[in-house]
């Protein structure tokens, strides 16, 4: 199966020279716990309610950047997978909008404050289910100093791609306004939008690919047989 790869940079100047490193790198729930260059995060994804009672999955960074001192932050996100979306500093960006899959933001920081990153992936393109492990490559450096780390995505149901729930062939894939899809058995696709009005019905062969040029452009839900996710109409 091939393997996606999604590249996370961040890199922090500060306005002054300090003797002590500049910023933090750290997950939300482990508090003021400091990374170190070359360090590997583990971090579990879980099923999210969207509309009515629908479950797509999430996966998010959990990082926050933490300034010891006054910085200018510049996030650059580039993904292979379509779409991601960035949040951070109050907005958030897809990377299937920009040019090339890349987003760069630049975000003034206050000491003592707190940059969230929130990395999420809404579809993808490819034979990969929805539901597999990702990898990123996030690094931070300022006044000369580097962090990198490495976050490992894995679903908290489960632990191993051989233990993906339904059949290692399943999988829905999105790009553009084409759905792509494999299943072990025919099984009836439902879409429906973020309001949870369903948008598209249609009845899925074992294989093949379905047009979403009806759909208007926006966010929408989807299941098919036990799948479920979301993905995105540009």
């Amino acid at each position: 199966m091939k393997k996606f790869l999604t590249s996370v940079i961040l890199m922090a100047g500060c306005s002054a020279a300090m003797s002590a490193q500049s910023f933090t790198l750290q997950k939300g729930e482990e508090g003021t716990v400091t990374y170190n260059n070359g360090d590997r995060i583990t971090v579990p994804y879980t099923s999210q309610d969207w509309g009515v009672g629908f479950i797509s999955y999430k996966w998010d960074s959990e990082l926050f950047l933490h300034a010891n001192s006054t910085c200018i932050a510049q996030l650059t996100v580039y993904s292979e997978c379509n779409d991601v979306q960035v949040c951070g500093g109050g907005n958030c960006i897809t990377t299937g909008s920009q040019p090339d899959n890349t987003v760069k933001k630049t975000i003034s920081l206050e000491k003592g404050k707190d940059l969230n990153m929130q990395i999420e992936i809404i579809s993808m393109t490819g034979t990969m289910p929805f539901d597999t492990p990702q990898e990123a490559t996030v690094t931070c450096t300022a006044d000369g100093q580097t962090v990198e780390v490495t976050l490992v995505f894995v679903p908290e149901e489960n632990t191993a791609l051989t233990d993906i729930t339904g059949s290692a062939a399943d999988f829905i894939a999105v790009s553009g306004r084409t759905l792509d899809y494999a299943f072990s058995s025919p099984v009836t696709l439902t879409v429906y939008t973020i309001a949870g009005r369903a948008a598209l019905t249609h009845r899925l062969s074992e294989s093949g690919s379905l047009s979403l040029a009806t759909l208007p452009a926006g966010v929408y839900i989807y299941r098919a047989g036990t799948r479920t996710g979301k993905f995105i109409v540009h």
